[in-house]
């Protein structure tokens, strides 16, 4: 992976108290400026010498298959999974989000606990599709994913630095106790998705098709992003920004020959 890479400067220590946490953390607060290029690590400021730009995925999965027989089939999974790394963008809610020209982790207090669970993190993943062939040549169908919710991060914005103010991780990503007792992570998701169809045979080879799709049968409020992820004092909290789409109906005709 490619960011940028902090080379050089001088530096001093700016103590800053983790309001949440009272944890104490030394700040580095620009004096003379470093040199910024493209590379593979944040560079070599104090504090980076083991960073390196790098995403890691371990993973598990279990499956069990029932082949279609006697009406009906399934496929079932469970996976146990782990993504950690550092990555150019930390602060940002979306893993992949291309680097482009963008600004961020060009000042070595971006880079402040950065190492932890990515933004695509999942520990736990259940998934089920399974397909039932009903009276009347009725075509039953569903989708499961009961899956842990994304991991983000706490931020604290620091002012008093040489450089500005500027937003610090204070808890990174997925950890276990975001400063109040519970992880840094979205709700856990949840969708149930429904489809039942039937085919009408109008000859050999031309048919009738009518189908209908429930999606979110639980209208499920999946978290999906927060407003953001910087909580300034202790009497702030996270407030979700954007959900997965509500229950809604799906309704389909065609003609296949």
């Amino acid at each position: 992976m490619v960011g940028w890479e902090i080379l050089g400067g001088t530096y001093e220590n700016v103590p800053f108290t983790d309001p949440f946490t009272g944890t104490q953390y030394n700040i580095l607060s620009i004096v003379d400026r470093p040199t910024l290029q493209k590379g593979n690590d944040p560079g070599d400021f104090p504090g980076s010498e083991n960073l390196d730009y790098e995403s890691q995925y371990d993973g598990v999965v279990f499956q069990f298959d029932k082949r279609y027989a006697d009406n009906w089939g399934f496929s079932a999974s469970y996976t146990w999974s782990k993504s950690e790394g550092v990555i150019p963008r930390p602060h940002s809610q979306v893993q992949f989000n291309p680097f482009y020209g963008s600004k961020e982790g060009s000042d070595p207090a971006y880079w402040t606990n950065s190492f932890g669970r990515l933004q695509g993190d999942r520990p736990h993943m259940f998934r089920l599709q399974s397909v039932y062939n009903l009276p009347w040549d009725l075509m039953l169908s569903a989708n499961i994913d009961f899956s842990s919710g994304r991991a983000h991060k706490r931020i604290v914005r620091v002012g008093g630095l040489g450089q500005g103010s500027k937003d610090v991780i204070m808890a990174p990503g997925g950890a276990d106790d975001c400063g109040f007792g519970e992880p840094c992570r979205l709700a856990a998701f949840q969708v149930v998705d429904l489809s039942i169809g039937k085919r009408i045979r109008l000859g050999d080879r031309t048919e009738l098709k009518f189908d209908a799709y429930i999606f979110n049968l639980l209208n499920s409020d999946n978290e999906l992003s927060l407003q953001t992820q910087r909580l300034q004092t202790t009497s702030d909290e996270f407030v979700p920004f954007s959900w997965a789409k509500p229950r809604r109906i799906m309704l389909r005709a065609g003609f296949a020959f």
